[in-house]
């Protein structure tokens, strides 16, 4: 499965975290993910047959958690339900990245830590 994350200009340079889920909110561990260094086109292999919900989230470089400064949030993308089926091509799907808000549910314990020191790192490498 392929497609492509877009952000807003000033969430550009985020690192981004793409994944299916079995459900709509992310329970648990995610069936397929892969981490990215900014938005941009994602590659997800052997995606098993099912329906799954694609989702996605960027935090800024540093990101302290629930402990941030006030103003700094994850971005997310509303989730796509994706179905997948033996013999058959999933056709590409794209993901906006928006602003967190209190509505929505928590993505970022489910998800590979984007905001660890080695990733981060390299995200500031590559951004650099």
């Amino acid at each position: 499965m392929r497609g492509q994350i877009s952000a807003p200009p000033e969430q550009r340079h985020r690192p981004v975290a793409v994944a299916l889920f079995r459900t709509p909110y992310p329970q648990g561990l995610p069936v397929r993910c892969a981490l990215l260094r900014r938005p941009g086109p994602f590659v997800l292999d052997e995606v098993p047959p099912g329906r799954w919900h694609l989702m996605a989230c960027s935090v800024p470089v540093g990101y302290g958690g629930p402990l941030a400064p006030a103003g700094v949030l994850p971005a997310i993308a509303d989730p796509v339900a994706i179905d997948a089926r033996p013999g058959v091509p999933v056709l590409p799907a794209d993901l906006a990245l928006r602003a967190q808000n209190e509505l929505d549910p928590p993505i970022l314990p489910a998800l590979p830590d984007i905001s660890s020191a080695a990733f981060q790192d390299d995200a500031r490498r590559a951004a650099g």
